[in-house]
């Protein structure tokens, strides 16, 4: 988030939960607030402060963030805002790369918007972006994987497609932490990480637990399959790759939706992505017609 020492204005950035209290929100007040300061929040759980002043332009903060983060893939990242209190958690807003962090710092209201660091502009594919930029791609990686959990794409993402994506995502951070494959099972995940980091709160709510692990089991033998030679499981690149290629399956995946007025109190979107081009989404089951 960002603070303009004449306007008193800020910008803010994402915490972790809806209601976490931004750097300049009544839970920092013991902090002396820090003027013309923009404050980022990463992916990855961090955050990224930057002094700026009247010069300073959003491009400017993310090709620090891109050296910072040793990303050669750049072309892919830009900064977004989004509405601190909005229950639309897929409603962000790309900032242009020339604007001043200034002018964006004094407009009203400024100081309800969270910022982030995101991958704006998909590649068109997980596998080549590995061969070019393989940071760039374990950025991409959490980023689906925390829009996943957080639910920026229900409702269109079924329950199903959830859970494989999660048996994917538990297999990848469990070799991450130096868990045998021997040892993968849900319980042993559940017990070490917990299974909110992977599955969407509405089906860890919504279904009984027993099923819930049943499930996730089930999926994550299946993960087995995937491989595609004679190795017996998958390495964490690979479960990287089929967890973004589930992903790129998806119609808000790299796309930017445009709500219009309603019709017979049906809702309509137009849809502007890289698979889909220039389609129309209707209804609450989010059918997309081209």
């Amino acid at each position: 988030m960002l603070k303009s020492r004449n306007t008193h204005k800020s910008l803010g950035s994402r915490g972790k939960y809806l209601l976490q209290p931004s750097a300049f929100s009544l839970g920092d007040l013991c902090v002396p607030p820090m003027a013309n300061v923009l404050k980022v929040f990463l992916e990855n759980g961090q955050t990224k402060s930057f002094k700026y002043d009247s010069t300073t332009t959003v491009q400017n903060v993310v090709t620090s963030l891109r050296d910072k983060l040793c990303l050669t893939a750049g072309e892919h990242f830009s900064l977004v805002v989004e509405h601190v209190k909005s229950l639309k958690r897929n409603k962000l807003t790309l900032l242009d790369p020339q604007e001043t962090v200034a002018r964006i710092a004094a407009r009203p209201g400024a100081h309800k918007l969270r910022c982030l660091f995101r991958v704006t502009f998909v590649p068109v594919s997980a596998a080549g972006l590995a061969q070019k930029d393989l940071n760039a791609l374990d950025y991409l990686f959490l980023q689906c994987c925390n829009d996943v959990t957080q639910e920026r794409f229900a409702p269109e993402l079924q329950p199903e497609v959830a859970l494989r994506l999660a048996a994917l995502h538990m297999h990848q951070h469990a070799l991450a932490n130096n868990i045998s494959p021997a040892k993968l099972t849900v319980k042993t995940v559940e017990r070490e990480f917990g299974l909110d980091r992977f599955v969407p709160a509405s089906l860890i709510e919504g279904m009984k637990r027993k099923e819930l692990r049943r499930l996730l089991g089930h999926f994550l033998k299946l993960n087995s399959q995937m491989t595609g030679s004679s190795a017996k499981m998958l390495t964490q690149l690979q479960a990287k790759i089929h967890y973004l290629d589930i992903i790129s399956g998806l119609p808000s995946y790299g796309a930017k939706c445009f709500s219009t007025n309603q019709r017979d109190g049906v809702e309509r979107v137009l849809l502007v992505s890289p698979r889909f081009g220039l389609s129309q989404i209707a209804g609450v089951r989010n059918t997309v017609m081209y």
